[in-house]
């Protein structure tokens, strides 16, 4: 990957301390020794709660404080895992981590808003830019869903969306749980609908200077009929007026160039290593 410029490192430092932020709303306790950092939740044995990151800051990681962070894992009956930006670490640290016994797990990218601002030719239709695609669908309106009803609503269609079946009401825990979140101000749900009937979610989260926009989920038979360009394009609008640096990870497997369209940049990965 190539060496990235100080302002992108700037920028992938702000999703770190997102993400790391995310780690301990959901529960998970960090815990600082030496070089890394150890995130351990006591009650989730999710993978993404329980791991080791290089601490802020540093370029490189003692292979004594790797395993003692993993044996403190390993008390608590925790999988041993390391996870951190790409871009931030040279390209020695990768090879390190295998010297230490570590192979590749997961790598998921990160996309960061960088519009390509033209000039574009008039009769070109501009590319890698959010301009109005919200507003390009007949029949279909976008509304911010922030009462108790319509978080019911959204939890209903997110998940129908995600596992692609018509599912029974959502549970207590979960609705309260994305309540909780609204209260304290750092989530936006998003909810599209082709006239009355809800088929697309999404949502932002938010922290300090930055904002991810999660991957917006559609109901099958309305996919890649443009409804998700429009999620997009209206929750970067919502999330330019109050944060610096928008992102979104992963890529949509089946519109691999969709992030790129509306003005994406692929920076780096989240790469995840586990012990052999």
């Amino acid at each position: 990957m190539a060496t990235l410029v100080k302002s992108e490192r700037q920028i992938l430092r702000a999703v770190q301390q997102h993400l790391l932020t995310q780690k301990q709303r959901a529960g998970a306790i960090y815990q600082q020794l030496s070089t890394v950092g150890i995130l351990y939740h006591p009650e989730s044995a999710d993978p993404n709660l329980n791991l080791v990151t290089p601490h802020r800051g540093v370029a490189w990681t003692r292979q004594e404080d790797l395993a003692q962070a993993f044996q403190l894992l390993s008390n608590h009956q925790r999988h041993a895992r390391m996870q951190y930006i790409e871009g931030l670490f040279p390209i020695a640290y990768t090879r390190q981590l295998e010297l230490l016994g570590l192979q590749a797990e997961t790598s998921t990218p990160i996309w960061v808003y960088m519009p390509i601002l033209g000039p574009f030719p008039e009769e070109e239709i501009p590319y890698g830019q959010v301009l109005n695609q919200d507003a390009l669908l007949a029949d279909f309106h976008i509304k911010v869903m922030d009462s108790e009803q319509g978080t019911g609503i959204w939890l209903h269609t997110f998940r129908s969306a995600v596992y692609g079946v018509e599912l029974p009401p959502t549970n207590r825990l979960e609705l309260e749980t994305l309540r909780n979140a609204q209260r304290q101000g750092y989530v936006k749900l998003l909810l599209g609908y082709w006239h009355d009937t809800p088929i697309i979610a999404t949502k932002i989260v938010t922290n300090q200077v930055s904002a991810e926009i999660v991957e917006p989920v559609v109901l099958s038979e309305w996919a890649k009929l443009g409804y998700e360009e429009a999620m997009i394009a209206h929750a970067v609008k919502l999330s330019q007026l109050e944060h610096d640096v928008l992102y979104i990870l992963g890529t949509p497997q089946d519109q691999p160039d969709l992030y790129l369209r509306l003005g994406f940049v692929h920076l780096t990965e989240q790469l995840t290593f586990c012990r052999n």
